[in-house]
């Protein structure tokens, strides 16, 4: 599967699960300000394995927080850009799901530079409802995040 946009670019292949034609694709759209423009765009993509089985990754273009906004949003902000949990990379166990979380590489650097400008992260979710090991679901999500390319 390929998915492609002006903004991130997905080559993907079955190491994290198969496409089949029991596989589902849903795509968000929002309006964000883009270069100070208000644009209305793709802002998250979810697939899941198939209907019957939980098992699903998602892609959000999360955005940093405005002036004024609660404090929430800023704590969830921070954690993000920190990689602290439950953006850390480490899967973790809910309610009988497993599920790893981080931001994409490009933005490994923020991490150590949180004073950075930027304005937006993209995030990658991996759930898995079927018993998985940690060592494999690590190599999953390192295999998504290495087939997507950020364009912006």
């Amino acid at each position: 599967m390929k998915f492609s946009s002006s903004r991130l670019n997905i080559n993907y292949d079955r190491n994290v699960f198969d496409i089949t034609d029991d596989s589902e694709m849903k795509l968000y759209f929002s309006y964000f300000k883009d270069n100070g423009k208000i644009v209305w765009d793709i802002s998250a993509f979810d697939f899941w394995e198939n209907k019957s089985v939980d098992n699903f990754i998602s892609i959000s273009r999360e955005l940093k927080p405005e002036k004024g906004m609660k404090d929430s949003f800023f704590t969830a902000w921070n954690l993000m850009i920190q990689q602290k949990k439950p953006f850390d990379k480490s899967p973790y166990v809910d309610k009988n799901t497993t599920y790893i979380k981080g931001i994409h590489t490009k933005y490994d650097y923020l991490k150590k530079n949180t004073k950075d400008k930027t304005d937006f992260v993209y995030t990658i979710t991996m759930g898995y409802s079927e018993k998985i090991g940690n060592f494999a679901l690590k190599k999953k999500y390192s295999n998504l995040d290495s087939v997507m390319a950020i364009s912006e």
